[in-house]
């Protein structure tokens, strides 16, 4: 016998083949494990690990975007709480003008309730001036004096009527700057 074949008897007798079989099996096993490694290990290196930095980069790209989001956020509502104060500033401003124009609509109008009481109390002496005259007329009497008076209270009263037509112009103007004040307001109120 050869000494491989003396060596195999030697070692079935002392009961070892079967550990160098075993052994053997390991040794493939092994291969095959080391195999499916390296298989893994390359379809890690070629796919796995490209898009796992592809997904970090997303990641970063994602959280620089969540941070974006969150500053416009508080920049917009930085920017409406502004908003809203100076559009309370510019009610509290038109709301005193309207107020300040209503004051001034209602000073006008009693000028002109005024004006207009003068102007009757003006007409009525003419009326009685003129009675006067045509008494004294058909006396005939002092008639060149009560024409000139006469004639200064005609003028009197023109003046209070044109006074009276001026204060209701500008209560027409006024009412309309109160017309035209409330229409931004609401404006104002609606932005």
């Amino acid at each position: 016998m050869r000494p491989p074949e003396i060596l195999g008897m030697v070692e079935e007798a002392a009961g070892t083949r079967m550990f160098e079989d075993r052994k053997e099996k390991a040794k493939k096993t092994m291969t095959k494990k080391e195999k499916r490694m390296q298989e893994i290990k390359s379809l890690l290196d070629e796919e796995i690990t490209p898009k796992l930095n592809k997904l970090r980069e997303q990641k970063r790209s994602f959280i620089q975007y969540q941070k974006s989001v969150t500053e416009l956020e508080k920049l917009s509502r930085t920017l409406r709480a502004y908003e809203w104060h100076d559009a309370q500033g510019k009610v509290a401003k038109r709301q005193a003008e309207i107020e300040a124009k209503g004051k001034e609509v209602a000073d006008t109008e009693n000028q002109k309730r005024v004006a207009g009481k003068e102007c009757e109390k003006r007409e009525k002496e003419v009326l009685a001036v003129q009675k006067s005259r045509d008494a004294e007329l058909s006396k005939g009497g002092k008639l060149k004096k009560l024409q000139d008076e006469a004639g200064e209270l005609g003028k009197g009263a023109a003046k209070l009527r044109a006074q009276a037509e001026i204060k209701t112009t500008s209560i027409g103007e006024e009412e309309k700057r109160i017309g035209t004040l409330e229409v931004k307001l609401k404006e104002v109120y609606r932005s």
